[in-house]
């Protein structure tokens, strides 16, 4: 069988995490992304020029992108309050999309943006890049082979220092805030792990005085079966990334869950005093693992690996999280 045409793609962003995931896909997929746009075309040429990105495109706006033949897939990597928009315009211009978590500003918003793929007969998937490398279905095989007994609790933090007001993971307007940008993986997590959603949500978080969005929060999701998940996310404390799967048996402890070693990744499994350690050797740059598994699911090579739907009902816990902080009361999800 004939190798079929690599998928071209187009990034909106030329930021910091756009940079980190380009040169990633560069490497490992080198002539994949065939595009570039920033609403600056001299940054949008500066990137492709330092990026390595021979050949690709450089625009000085969005438009021009998603305009562009050669593109046909778009990774939205822009501020969590321009996904909708530039999400929905990809898919007129018939773009698939592959979109930054969190997914939309809020779950109506990522309903919209799933239905509007969907009647547009294009792809679009949150980009939760560790759950593509090969140790989150380690886990999950872990948890479902009752290596640690029953599942009883999952807790899990993603903290670090952010004092940049001018970032727009402080930016109330673009949709800031530590539960959407980091608290939204523990969510996921938990959600994966449980293989469940949620029942009821508690929480509580402190606002920034001037930047007005949670800075640090902490939230507890109540499962069917017993189970409970508790995670903390902070702007204001750096170091704590890591995350525990307990179980009635015993427990597995992930030193790196969110960004698993590219060449030897590992977490434990203890059950009383055995401490046993799986490894993933070689598992891959999780960013270029997304960018690879979507292109196959565009051309029909194997399934979307995390479907719109799971992002919009990601999004769901968030909405409630963000209710009872600010109400003081636990929220149950119907």
């Amino acid at each position: 069988m004939a190798a079929s045409k690599p998928v071209g793609w187009g990034i909106l962003s030329t930021g910091k995490h756009a940079r980190k995931v380009a040169l990633a896909v560069q490497a490992a997929h080198p002539g994949a992304i065939v595009a570039v746009a920033s609403r600056d075309k001299t940054k949008a040429e500066a990137f492709v020029r330092e990026v390595g990105l021979e050949g690709a495109s450089a625009y000085g706006s969005y438009e021009a992108l998603i305009a562009d033949p050669k593109v046909e897939a778009i990774f939205n990597v822009l501020p969590n309050g321009m996904h909708l928009e530039w999400t929905l315009k990809a898919a007129r211009a018939g773009k698939h999309t592959l979109c930054e978590k969190p997914l939309a500003s809020n779950a109506s918003e990522a309903q919209e943006m799933a239905d509007g793929c969907k009647k547009a007969g294009l792809l679009l998937m949150e980009a939760f890049m560790y759950r593509l490398h090969p140790q989150s279905a380690k886990l999950l095989s872990e948890v479902q082979s009752g290596a640690i007994g029953e599942l009883r609790f999952i807790r899990s933090a993603f903290c670090f220092i952010m004092e940049d007001l001018a970032n727009v993971r402080l930016s109330a307007s673009l949709a800031g805030g530590a539960l959407m940008d980091v608290g939204c993986y523990c969510i996921n997590f938990s959600r994966f792990m449980a293989q469940a959603e949620p029942l009821e949500v508690a929480a509580v978080a402190e606002f920034g005085a001037q930047s007005k969005v949670d800075e640090v929060f902490a939230g507890t999701l109540h499962f069917p079966r017993g189970i409970v998940a508790q995670f903390h996310v902070n702007f204001r404390v750096s170091g704590d990334t890591q995350a525990e799967v307990v179980g009635s048996k015993g427990k597995l402890r992930i030193e790196r869950p969110w960004f698993p070693d590219v060449k030897s990744a590992a977490f434990q499994v203890q059950t009383g005093s055995d401490v046993r350690t799986v490894t993933t050797d070689h598992g891959g740059n999780t960013y270029a693992l997304e960018f690879e598994r979507f292109a196959a699911a565009i051309r029909g090579q194997g399934p979307l690996p995390l479907p719109p739907e799971d992002g919009v009902r990601n999004m769901r816990v968030i909405d409630a999280l963000y209710r009872a902080a600010r109400t003081g009361q636990n929220v149950k999800l119907g």
